[in-house]
């Protein structure tokens, strides 16, 4: 073994104003880990370096290398965005996009090669500002009633906030949600909601129940 050898890389990690990319080229040999085999290695990815650029996600220019992996992997980052993989020989690419740069966009983004993976969504029904004594009377059989004039508002459980100013009913569902219906570019219809929580101002359940027709608008009937 060469004591002067550079060490080498199979992966290629750069970031540019939020968004994370991940690139391996799979017909070549590991390049020396350096600034300038990062640069041949980013030029692979034109295609995609400048659908991005045409959607005013990222300039071209501002990607960075990356010598150390992130220490958290994309595929575990969707609290803060969304991640989209895939092939166009030779490439290999990771993309993720914080969700705040996605919403921004007015249309759906085709990225040559890659594919968005889906998320877990859910539909804000209702918030209200409980007292304590509201709460308390959340008991099996109680019914919160739902303001016919509340605007829904579909999202990526991840987008929520950690911390709201007041209690929020969700309905969620069992499978994950594509990107297109999650920011609106697709009718939504997912079908009726697997559960239906009202969560408190730090996202905790404080009870859950299942939707019913009440006058002319909808009540939540508390179940547990």
């Amino acid at each position: 073994m060469n004591p002067h050898a550079r060490p080498q890389a199979s992966h290629w990690h750069f970031c540019s104003e939020g968004g994370a990319l991940e690139l391996l080229l799979s017909d070549t040999e590991p390049g020396a880990c350096c600034a300038a085999e990062a640069v041949l290695r980013l030029a692979a990815a034109a295609p995609l370096l400048q659908a991005l650029e045409a959607a005013g996600l990222a300039d071209g220019k501002t990607w960075h290398w990356l010598p150390e992996a992130p220490a958290r992997p994309l595929g575990q980052a969707e609290a803060s965005g969304l991640l989209a993989t895939g092939m166009q020989a030779p490439l290999q690419a990771r993309l993720h996009l914080p969700w705040a740069r996605l919403r921004a966009l007015p249309a759906a983004l085709a990225l040559p090669g890659l594919a968005w993976h889906a998320a877990r969504g859910e539909q804000l029904l209702g918030r209200w500002a409980l007292s304590a004594q509201e709460r308390a009377a959340l008991e099996p059989g109680a019914l919160l009633l739902l303001d016919p004039g509340f605007r829904h508002e579909l999202r990526a459980c991840a987008e929520a906030p950690a911390q709201a100013e007041a209690c929020q009913l969700v309905a969620r569902w069992a499978q994950p949600l594509a990107l297109e219906q999650l920011l609106g570019w697709q009718a939504f219809e997912a079908g009726p909601a697997d559960e239906c929580l009202l969560l408190d101002e730090a996202r905790q359940c404080i009870a859950r129940g299942r939707l019913l027709p009440f006058g002319h608008g909808e009540a939540l009937r508390i179940e547990g």
